[in-house]
C-alpha cells in the first residue's frame, strides 16, 4: 500500500512544490491519490505534469512581447553571424527571407492579423492558415532601397513603409495566391 505520510498535511505542505507524480512515486501511490489529498486539505499545489505529452505551444505558456524581442535579439548576438558562421555560403540568402525572420516582421504580421480580426479580407474565412500581404508589394519596397547602402538588411529594418500596418492585408493562402501577382518574383531578391 505504501507510506501513509502522504495523508499528513504537514508532509503535503512541505512537498507542494513537487509534482504529484514525483510524490506518488516516493510514497508508493498514484499521483491522483496525492492530488486528492492536496484538494482535501485545500493546499494549492503544482499540477500533475502539466506539460507531459504537449508541445510548448499547447502547454499554455506565453512569453511576453518584451521576452520575445529579447530572445530574438539574443540569438543574433550569441550565434556566429555572416562570414564567421560555419554555414556561410557567400551571402546568398535573399534579403526578403532574412527580413521575414526578424522580430519586426513578426510583429507587423501579428498587428495586421489583429486589425483584420484574423479574417481573410477576400473570402471572409476566419482563422486557419492566414498570410499577411503587403499592399504595396514587398519586392517593390525592397527595390526602392538605395543600391549604394552597404548594409541593406539594417537599412530595411529602419525603413518604415515595410512595417506600416496600413500597408498590410490579411489573406488565406488560396486568396493570397490568387491576388498576389508579385509572389513569383519574390525569389529574385
Amino acid at each position: 500500500m505504501g507510506n501513509i505520510s502522504y495523508q499528513d498535511k504537514d508532509f503535503l505542505i512541505q512537498n507542494k512544490h513537487r509534482s504529484c507524480r514525483d510524490i506518488g512515486r516516493e510514497v508508493g501511490v498514484s499521483h491522483k491519490t496525492i492530488s486528492r489529498w492536496f484538494r482535501i486539505y485545500g493546499i494549492l499545489y503544482r499540477k500533475v505534469d502539466w506539460s507531459v505529452g504537449k508541445s510548448y505551444r499547447e502547454s499554455g505558456w506565453k512569453h511576453t512581447e518584451e521576452a520575445k524581442r529579447r530572445m530574438s535579439e539574443g540569438s543574433r548576438k550569441t550565434a556566429p553571424r555572416g562570414e564567421k558562421h560555419w554555414y556561410w555560403k557567400g551571402g546568398i540568402s535573399p534579403l526578403r527571407n532574412r527580413l521575414e525572420d526578424t522580430f519586426a516582421y513578426k510583429q507587423w504580421r501579428k498587428e495586421v492579423f489583429e486589425r483584420d480580426n484574423y479574417t481573410c479580407q477576400d473570402c471572409g474565412k476566419r482563422g486557419g492558415n492566414l498570410e499577411a500581404h503587403h499592399i504595396k508589394p514587398f519586392l517593390t519596397i525592397l527595390k526602392e532601397i538605395d543600391k549604394s547602402v552597404k548594409n541593406k538588411f539594417q537599412y530595411a529594418l529602419q525603413y518604415n513603409i515595410l512595417w506600416d500596418v496600413s500597408n498590410g492585408i490579411t489573406y488565406c493562402i488560396k486568396c493570397h495566391s490568387k491576388n498576389d501577382s508579385h509572389r513569383r518574383l519574390s525569389s529574385e531578391i
